[in-house]
């Protein structure tokens, strides 16, 4: 049986150290405008997998332009 992979699985992600905000920055390339800062990577990326679903989720229930989903 295939496993169903969640909607941010879909997606690449970046994470870097900010010395401007002296945290972890978590960013998806294809949904540049959004960002996760915390104080670890994991906990970085894992905020940003987060909010990307959700994002993804909420431009497919509405129906908005969805250009970065794939």
């Amino acid at each position: 049986m295939m496993e169903h992979k969640a909607i941010e699985d879909h997606y690449s992600y970046c994470v870097r150290w900010s010395s401007e905000d002296g945290e972890y920055v978590g960013t998806c390339a294809e949904l540049p405008g959004l960002s996760w800062l915390d104080v670890s990577p994991a906990a970085a990326l894992n905020g940003i997998e987060k909010v990307a679903g959700e994002a993804v989720t909420d431009m497919e229930r509405t129906r908005a332009p969805s250009v970065w989903v794939r």
